[in-house]
């Protein structure tokens, strides 16, 4: 390994140190799978109509509302806002969440079913 073998073994990561980080592609929607749900907003008592295709950010921008957001990609958390209820689906990981009370980045997540948010 030679006379420095920790930057032998460390030089292949540094390699990639400083470069912008792209985000994974959402994940494909299976077009049989997209429906529309219903989205309530607790805080100004609006209920809309969405698509599951559709991350909550473009869903909400589509009906006109304007919500928080920064980067689009997840990374920021300036679309950050609670779910009280229903199931989300995070377009990077395709996880999950059931929670009933839990975080969620609207840029990111869709819904999976009707849901209400802190909005």
């Amino acid at each position: 390994m030679g006379r420095h073998p920790c930057r032998t073994l460390l030089r292949p990561r540094a390699a990639g140190a400083g470069r912008a980080r792209t985000p994974p592609a959402p994940l494909a929607t299976d077009d049989a799978a997209v429906r529309d749900v219903r989205v309530t907003l607790q805080a100004s008592g609006r209920t809309l109509t969405v698509s599951t295709g559709d991350s909550l950010l473009e869903a909400l921008e589509a009906q006109g509302l304007r919500p928080a957001h920064g980067c689009r990609m997840g990374i920021c958390n300036s679309c950050a806002c609670a779910k009280l209820d229903g199931v989300s689906q995070d377009l990077h990981s395709g996880e999950q969440n059931a929670d009933p009370v839990s975080a969620l980045r609207l840029c990111v997540s869709r819904a999976r079913g009707d849901i209400t948010l802190d909005l």
